[in-house]
């Protein structure tokens, strides 16, 4: 496959450091390549005390770095930037060998009943970055692309889409639940070569699976062994996951219409 390399943006990421929160919103119609992935991660748990589900999203969404880091295959910051008046949040991998050589930004907002993260591009340079240009140091995971043309790249998120996250509960049965769900698609043809050598539907679902986890772990509640039909299992967490080329077709499926009626933000 020929990997479409994109010119430099780089005027759109002024050298002068104090033009830093500049962003460009990656949406997976306009801006994502390739196939188009829906996922669901979800954990099920006994409901403690009289707390509501929309009070234990609204907490989520607080401390939501908190609850995300421990033990995690990524670090999450809570940054000062604001797009289009939204909070952000600054996501990088944990690879002790390497330098701290890319980063993954969203931008956050409530909705309904449930909170969601939009994919960002960001748009200035880091100082590794200006001295990687000035030294013309190839950057790593890019190999033979001149570091001109690998650094618009790599200030993308790897996905263009959205996430969100939901606590609701199965009355019938007694049962709260945390899900998050996913619609997204990857953000450059170059991402899409790089998926197999990081193997990042694994990562994916390892960094969700921890999340659910510290989640319950922060509420002090227990997974409760519940599998709705379809659903695979990691742990104590229940997933899927579904690709396609039409989005349509992705959005005809019941249970992605099930995942609409409880996240408003997809």
């Amino acid at each position: 496959m020929n990997t479409v390399i994109e010119a430099p943006r780089l005027a759109d990421a002024p050298l002068d450091e104090r033009a830093t929160c500049r962003f460009n919103l990656l949406d997976p119609y306009a801006d994502g390549v390739g196939e188009y992935h829906i996922n669901t991660h979800v954990v099920y748990f006994r409901p403690p005390g009289n707390t509501s589900p929309q009070a234990m999203t609204r907490a989520l969404f607080n401390m939501f770095p908190t609850v995300f880091n421990p033990n995690n295959v990524a670090v999450v910051q809570q940054s000062t930037c604001r797009f289009q008046n939204k909070g952000t949040l600054k996501f990088t991998g944990k690879v002790p060998a390497l330098p701290d050589l890319h980063d993954d930004w969203v931008a956050t907002e409530w909705r309904g009943s449930n909170f969601r993260a939009q994919t960002l591009e960001r748009r200035w340079l880091e100082r590794w970055e200006v001295a990687a240009l000035a030294a013309r140091v190839p950057l790593p995971g890019f190999p033979g692309l001149p570091v001109g043309l690998a650094l618009p790249i790599n200030r993308r998120h790897f996905l263009a889409g959205v996430r969100s996250w939901h606590v609701g509960q199965m009355p019938s049965r007694g049962l709260y639940f945390l899900e998050t769900a996913a619609f997204e698609r990857y953000s450059h043809r170059a991402f899409i070569a790089a998926a197999p050598m990081i193997n990042i539907r694994a990562q994916i679902l390892e960094t969700w699976t921890k999340l659910l986890e510290n989640f319950l772990l922060s509420i002090n509640a227990t997974a409760v062994n519940f599998t709705p039909p379809g659903y695979q299992i990691n742990r104590a967490i229940r997933y899927q996951r579904a690709s396609a080329q039409n989005p349509s077709q992705l959005r005809a499926t019941p249970w992605f219409a099930g995942l609409l009626s409880r996240h408003s933000g997809l």
